[in-house]
């Protein structure tokens, strides 16, 4: 959530946000772990390790810009809103394999994974340059929304409940920051309404990174890992899968 700079942010609104940053790490390197010991699905890994990774940076450079009162126009708040929708391409893939795992025909799963890859990709890439021309948060909330469904309808097809509530939680944390700022709610000295959303945020981060983990254990299995054995085969740009 974004609006006019406050002459003095809480340190409340950022520390919770680096909270965030930080429980996205160590979702991203529990995911990791898991590709390693191949006890992971590739596919699957490569993209939710994506979601937390790009995640991860946006939410710590949005920590660093807001604790240091930088201006919400410089390179950190242009890269912060470039991740935040690259989050949203790698959360639409990940929501497209997540449904790929129901489905009894592997030639279907690859090519609605490589369909979401390539379309999120589209439209990551047309949301950058509307970021770079006017670099404001709307645009980026626009960019990682599709991508936020994506990731809920995919966990809920899936039937992964710790992923699906980890991809509700921000978006709700930010329709309760909307409908505090609206009535309006004095709050706290020490909380702000970006803080409301940031605490949304964190909890997110919390439950995707658990949710994935879940997810990808459950996920290896020998029927549905024939098609995905590769790290190749889990990237859509290579040329072709087996």
């Amino acid at each position: 959530m974004a609006g006019a700079a406050d002459a003095a942010i809480p340190v409340y609104t950022w520390a919770v946000k680096a909270v965030a940053a930080g429980l996205a790490g160590v979702g991203l390197a529990r995911v990791l772990l898991l590709w390693r010991g191949k006890e992971a699905h590739p596919t699957g890994a490569a993209w939710l390790g994506a979601l937390l990774a790009f995640g991860c940076c946006s939410a710590g450079l949005g920590a660093a810009q807001e604790g240091l009162g930088m201006p919400e126009s410089g390179a950190v708040w242009v890269a912060m809103l470039v991740f935040m929708a690259a989050a949203g391409w790698a959360a639409t893939t990940a929501g497209a394999w997540c449904i790929a795992t129901r489905l009894e025909s592997d030639g279907r799963g690859r090519r609605l994974v490589r369909c979401a890859g390539y379309g999120g990709l589209a439209f990551f890439a047309a949301c950058t340059a509307a970021i770079v021309k006017s670099p404001t948060f709307d645009i980026a909330s626009v960019a990682a929304g599709p991508g936020g469904v994506m990731l809920v309808a995919g966990a809920a097809v899936a039937r992964a409940w710790t992923l699906f509530l980890g991809a509700l939680a921000a978006p709700l944390g930010y329709g309760v920051a909307l409908a505090l700022a609206s009535i309006p709610v004095t709050l706290p000295t020490w909380l702000s309404y970006d803080g409301v959303f940031h605490t949304g945020l964190a909890v997110s981060y919390l439950l995707l990174g658990e949710g994935s983990t879940r997810f990808l254990r459950r996920a290896r299995k020998p029927d549905r890992a024939a098609a995905y054995d590769s790290l190749e085969a889990a990237l859509i740009l290579s040329p072709r899968t087996a």
